[in-house]
Order: structure tokens, then sequence, then C-alpha cells
């Protein structure tokens, strides 16, 4: 066998013993499991997070919702209050002018009110 294939040998046995030794140490302190386990708890704390932020979103949402109902009914219900009151105004004062009208004729015939 020539130095060269020897040393290929020896290369190729030593670098299979170093992947074993990982894997045997990798298995013995269960570093790999440690890092897959860490990685699975931080996934599934952000999978939850995640969906409680999602749900109080939607909860925002609806309550956002109902009180813009709740101020679109009453703006348009100030609204109709407001015409309602500037039509009792306008009546009001068709009124008093018809009042005073009829005042001033009578006092034009000659009764005192």
């Amino acid at each position: 066998m020539s130095d060269m294939a020897r040393d290929a040998a020896l290369v190729a046995a030593a670098g299979s013993v170093f992947v074993f030794l990982g894997k045997l140490l990798d298995r013995a302190f269960g570093w790999r499991r440690s890092r897959e386990d860490f990685a699975t708890t931080l996934r599934n704390e952000l999978h939850a997070e995640t969906a409680a932020l999602k749900a109080e979103i939607g909860s925002l949402r609806r309550e956002v919702n109902e009180w813009r109902e709740k101020y679109l009914s009453e703006k348009e219900l100030n609204g109709q209050l407001r015409n309602d009151y500037a039509r009792l105004l306008q009546d009001h004062e068709e009124l008093r002018h018809e009042f005073d009208a009829l005042t001033q004729r009578l006092e034009e015939s000659g009764v005192t009110p």
C-alpha cells in the first residue's frame, strides 16, 4: 500500500471516529435535543402569544365597530333634534308675529287687550 493510500485511509478513519464521537457526546449530553426542545418551546410560546394578540385585535375591532355604530346613531339623532328645534323656533316666531299682528289689529279697532 502506498503512503498516499494509507494517509487517506487514516484521514477517513479519523473523520469517522470524530463523527462517531460527536454523535456519542450529543446523545450522552443531549445538546441537540435541548436545543430542539428550547426552539420548540419558544415557537409554541410565540404561537400562543400570536393567537392571543389576534383574538385581542378581533375583540378590539368588534368594540370599535360597536362604538362607531353608537356614535353614528347619536349623531343622526342629534341632527334630527336640531332640525326639530329649528322648526319649533320657526313655528314660534310665526305664531309670535301672528299674535303681534292680531294684537295690533285689536288696538286699532279700539279694543284693549
